[in-house]
């Protein structure tokens, strides 16, 4: 859906729920089904973002500090095997500014604790993220991001140009999952001050020829809102499910 200084965004297109352990271990739970049922009622294919390398629950400016601190503060930390690998691999690495005479900074991910109001499946990986790898956490955020690119397919490509530079622009949409609902069953705020249909919206304007934090120039604008922070009540009785539109 979009790239943001080489780190690629996408969107969920399908899923599928596999059972990790082997069947001959497997001890049933008489609420398990009933759970699945429910999980399996939330389409994940709609409008739901991850990236993995980038935190899409955090803005850029809070992502481009890291790239501003020690390594040591913010990276996980690495047994000697593990550090072996993972100089080996950038040995190994391609850098697509070589050739390009860029300065670069070689940088696997912009991952840190996520900013779990924005997280979608936190309450999921909350039993397993002390447990297992960093990698296996895959954090989804909820709402929407497009980005202008060209197409070299379509003659209507979306492509900007400033002075003849191209010129990405990228907007991205995250959903608060604190106090969500639909508009007539969530309104106000709750009582840990968590407000509905909370949404932060970034606008990230950034020169399209240069792919690099170190070596680009990136502008982000932030806009966030919700309902108005106040106790709300109505009457249900009256509603009607489905208002005439005019």
């Amino acid at each position: 859906m979009a790239d943001i200084g080489g780190h690629s965004i996408y969107k969920i297109e399908d899923t599928s729920m596999i059972y990790i352990p082997n069947d001959s271990v497997r001890v049933t739970h008489p609420d398990e089904a009933r759970y699945v049922r429910i999980f399996q009622n939330v389409d994940l294919s709609s409008n739901f973002y991850f990236s993995y390398s980038y935190d899409l629950s955090h803005s850029l400016q809070y992502n481009l500090t890291l790239l501003q601190r020690p390594y040591e503060l913010w990276a996980s930390p690495a047994s000697t095997a593990e550090e072996e690998v993972q100089t080996q691999s950038k040995q190994d690495s391609f850098d697509i500014f070589e050739d390009e005479g860029l300065p670069t900074q070689v940088v696997n991910s912009l991952q840190n604790e996520p900013y779990y109001k924005y997280v979608w499946n936190g309450k999921l990986l909350e039993r397993v993220k002390d447990i297992v790898h960093h990698d296996w956490l895959m954090y989804i955020i909820h709402g929407f991001c497009g980005q202008s690119i060209k197409d070299n397919n379509n003659d209507n490509n979306n492509e900007l140009l400033i002075y003849g530079r191209p010129v990405h622009i990228t907007l991205i949409a995250r959903r608060s999952s604190k106090f969500a609902g639909t508009r007539f069953l969530k309104r106000g705020a709750n009582c840990e001050g968590d407000v509905a249909n909370e949404v932060e919206t970034e606008q990230i304007v950034n020169d399209a020829s240069v792919m690099s934090f170190t070596a680009g120039s990136y502008s982000s604008y932030v806009q966030v809102r919700g309902s108005v922070p106040l106790y709300w009540s109505q009457d249900i009785s009256t509603m009607m499910p489905k208002p005439p539109i005019r």
